[in-house]
């Protein structure tokens, strides 16, 4: 399928993704999210059964499958 934005000629490929998200001020990273992403200028397109199996998924919070490591940029030395 053809790229939606205006005058890029690249094509959407079927790829997944990782998306962080913050809910209640704390930030959550979700893996394997099915998605359609232009091969040339990245933008990304979910389906809406991604979307509302997202929201779900939010609302509902499972414990964490992985942890990692956060650091704050402004915390990083020049």
């Amino acid at each position: 399928m053809k790229c939606s934005i205006e005058n890029c000629p690249g094509e959407y490929q079927e790829q997944f993704i990782s998306q962080v998200f913050t809910r209640h001020g704390e930030s959550i990273v979700i893996e394997n999210i099915p998605a359609k992403v232009c091969d040339l200028c990245g933008d990304t397109v979910l389906d809406w059964a991604a979307v509302e199996r997202l929201w779900q998924t939010l609302d509902n919070q499972p414990k964490p499958r992985k942890f990692l490591p956060v650091y704050s940029y402004t915390a990083i030395p020049v």
